[in-house]
Formats: C-alpha cells, sequence, structure tokens
C-alpha cells in the first residue's frame, strides 16, 4: 500500500482484502456492543504496518469517497482487537473517520460506514478529549438524522451515540441536543428493528 500509495484504484482493493483478512472468525464484519472485540485476533502486522498504511491512505485520497468507504470498512473489523483499537486511536483515526465524513457528507454509503467504525472505537472511555468528543456527537447526529430514513445509517448512527452514552462525561451534550429524541424517531421509522428500539429505551433510561 506504502508503495502504491497515488494509486486509488489499488489502494480500494488492497482496504477489501484486509477487511476480509480481519473479519473474526465465524463472522461477518464489526461489532455493536462492548466486549464483542475479543472474537478478533491480534495480528502483529496490522500494529507495524496495518494501522499507518489504512489512515495514510484515507488521509492522502480525502476526495475519494469509495476509498474513503473501503478504508471505514476495514476500520470496522480492525478495530476489533482490543490493541488494534489503541494504536488506531492513538494514530488519530477518529480525526481520519471524522474528515470522511464531512468531506462526503452527500454519500450515505460513506456515512453507514464510518458510523459503523465508530461504533467500536467511541467505547474507550476518556481517549476522546472532550472538545473532540462534542464535534464527534454533533457530527453523527446531523449523519443520523440527515439519513434517517436509511435503516443502515440510522441503526449505526444509534449505535455510536448509544456507546458514547456510556461515558458520564458525554451525558449533558447528549441530553442538551436531544440525542435521545432523535434515536427514539429513529426506532419508530424503522420499528421492525428490535435491536434499535433497545437502544432507544436504554438510551432514554440512561440519560433520563
Amino acid at each position: 500500500m506504502k508503495r502504491h500509495s497515488h494509486n486509488g484504484d489499488f489502494l480500494c482493493r488492497a482496504l477489501y482484502s484486509a477487511m476480509l483478512v480481519l473479519r473474526p472468525k465465524g463472522g461477518s464484519e464489526g461489532c455493536l456492543f462492548k466486549g464483542d472485540e475479543m472474537s478478533s485476533l491480534r495480528i502483529e502486522a496490522v500494529l507495524a504496518e496495518g494501522v499507518s498504511s489504512v489512515l495514510d491512505s484515507m488521509r492522502l485520497h480525502l476526495d475519494n469517497p469509495q476509498l474513503q468507504y473501503m478504508g471505514c470498512w476495514s476500520l470496522v473489523n480492525m478495530a476489533l482487537e482490543p490493541t488494534h483499537k489503541t494504536a488506531l486511536l492513538s494514530a488519530g483515526v477518529i480525526d481520519v473517520i471524522s474528515d470522511a465524513m464531512d468531506r462526503h457528507v452527500d454519500e450515505p454509503k460513506v456515512q453507514f460506514r464510518a458510523l459503523f467504525a465508530l461504533i467500536n472505537l467511541v467505547t474507550v472511555s476518556g481517549v476522546i478529549q472532550a472538545k473532540s468528543a462534542e464535534g464527534l456527537i454533533r457530527r453523527v447526529m446531523v449523519a443520523t438524522g440527515r439519513y434517517i430514513t436509511y435503516p443502515d445509517v440510522a441503526g449505526r448512527g444509534c449505535m455510536v451515540l448509544y456507546n458514547m452514552s456510556l461515558d458520564r462525561g458525554n451525558h449533558v451534550l447528549l441530553k442538551a441536543i436531544k440525542a435521545p429524541a432523535l434515536i427514539c424517531r429513529a426506532a419508530e421509522l424503522h420499528s421492525e428493528d428490535h435491536l434499535l428500539k433497545f437502544v432507544a429505551t436504554s438510551t432514554a433510561c440512561r440519560l433520563a
């Protein structure tokens, strides 16, 4: 990836391959709840080269929506393993995902994968500074609200907000910007999604 860092098509294929290789055994990709990350294995190559290769590719090709989509998809699985996740957070993964969301606000596919990647990353309390957390929460609210009729985007966005509500330091802001109301609205629109209903009820109770 580093040797072909300016070849966007090649990098998209490499990122897709990374996503497949990092899938947890017996699963598809990603996780929704804290603790699910234990189904993935620590891979030294990810720590040595993978983290920087993925994030550098996304930084270099910020204007390429397909590459941002694939990059976020690979991050979904890369962040499953705790040491990978720690390395990603230290390397600035939240800023990289935030930049992708800001640059491609009109691309629901990018928003979906970005939100999916954030679900697991925001479960580490204290890693995201208060100012960054505020910007991230507002960004997630905008994406979720904008694409609330899209089940995948709405579901992943609400899960990010749910996981961020696990940190009491975020409660004041989440209540101030009416995150519970947005989650409940999404649950009403997608009443067939029982997980989303649980998320809405749990978040509302936690922030009451």
